[in-house]
């Protein structure tokens, strides 16, 4: 969870946080108020009973049924109209609503679809149309399966993506856009962050059958000691100038997926899977009737040994050492929406054609 600690020492009898920040993102992010008192104990060393959490959320003024009158309303219209026009527009109503909610922003879901439905008739009309089959799928507790796999239809313009999640929980482990996700060393490389960060692996790495999997594959039955643990363009200047544009705002686009995803509420079903918000599925496994956390601890010696086959991606190049002269040399900032990388690729387009005298 950005920004907040994830573990505390046991040996750490108080932990010294700031209270009020750290009940607002829990509450922000809608979990249970159970579920916010056991995520301070574990995190935090810190207890307290359920009327204490009532008490303090009022303090803080958080509540999960006040509408602050016709100004929110249309503050809410305001951002489900930008919402729509952005990367978000495939999204239904409970992800804007989680949206939203991630920002502070209290609303009422059905007034958040009866606006969805007014400002974006044709869009709830194509979602209702598409309805997914769903498989039996079983897991029984965070880190027995990791899926990783690859994201392509970004590729021709030079973004491929990378994206692992936990079988259980479907906590989002990392996503990531890349340079190639065709070379073993980067998935490889995004597999062994990953388990230094948790300070183990899991049970079994689900992926499919590219030759890029290879390295990763190799980690896991390295470190689990078990062979099976694992299961089994444009041109090059114009494919440079996109990245250079769109990578940090797609990336930035990525972090705010994993964190939306990570937080939003997986709806019970009669398939029989585990619901409740991944990212406490993942920590508290026992409050949805999960095993106890399955990662298998593996020695820092041996992740560093084994992160020695990787390479890092290589963030400078001559065609980026040029784009960033020229923007810095027009003045303009880094790109930090889709619209800014839009108007900073025609303007280098542009210079590229034409030369750039500055």
């Amino acid at each position: 969870m950005t920004g907040l600690r994830e573990n505390a020492s046991d040996s750490d009898s108080e932990v010294e946080f700031d209270e009020e920040a750290v009940i607002k993102y829990y509450f922000n992010r809608g979990f249970e108020y159970q579920e916010i008192i056991l995520f301070l104990a574990k995190n935090y060393n810190y207890s307290i009973s359920y009327s204490t959490l009532l008490r303090k959320l009022k303090q803080y003024g958080l509540s999960r049924r006040n509408l602050n009158g016709q100004t929110q309303v249309v503050d809410v219209r305001k951002r489900i109209e930008e919402i729509v026009s952005g990367p978000g527009s495939a999204g239904g109503y409970r992800s804007v609503w989680h949206t939203l909610e991630l920002e502070g922003l209290r609303v009422p879901r059905i007034i958040v679809q009866h606006l969805l439905r007014e400002i974006d008739p044709e869009g709830v009309s194509a979602r209702k149309a598409h309805r997914l089959k769903r498989r039996v799928y079983s897991n029984p507790g965070p880190n027995y399966a990791w899926h990783l796999d690859g994201y392509d239809k970004l590729k021709p313009w030079g973004f491929p993506m990378h994206g692992c999640i936990d079988g259980f929980s479907r906590r989002i482990l990392w996503l990531k856009v890349a340079r190639s996700n065709n070379s073993p060393e980067i998935p490889g490389q995004y597999y062994i962050e990953t388990v230094a960060e948790l300070g183990g692996v899991p049970v079994e790495l689900v992926t499919d059958l590219g030759t890029e999997n290879d390295l990763t594959a190799s980690m896991q039955c390295y470190l689990r000691e078990n062979n099976d643990a694992h299961r089994y363009v444009p041109s090059r200047e114009h494919t440079e100038c996109l990245w250079y544009c769109f990578s940090g705002v797609l990336q930035t686009e990525c972090d705010h997926v994993r964190e939306h995803w990570n937080t939003h509420r997986i709806r019970k079903s009669r398939h029989d899977t585990v619901h409740g918000r991944p990212d406490s599925m993942f920590f508290l496994p026992e409050y949805h009737g999960g095993l106890a956390d399955l990662l298998l601890e593996v020695p820092v010696i041996e992740i560093n040994e084994v992160s020695q086959q990787c390479i890092r991606e290589i963030e400078n190049n001559v065609y980026g050492e040029y784009f960033e002269y020229v923007r810095a040399s027009l003045g303009l900032s880094k790109p930090t929406t889709w619209q800014g990388a839009c108007d900073l690729l025609q303007r280098l387009i542009f210079i590229a054609k034409n030369g750039y005298t500055g």
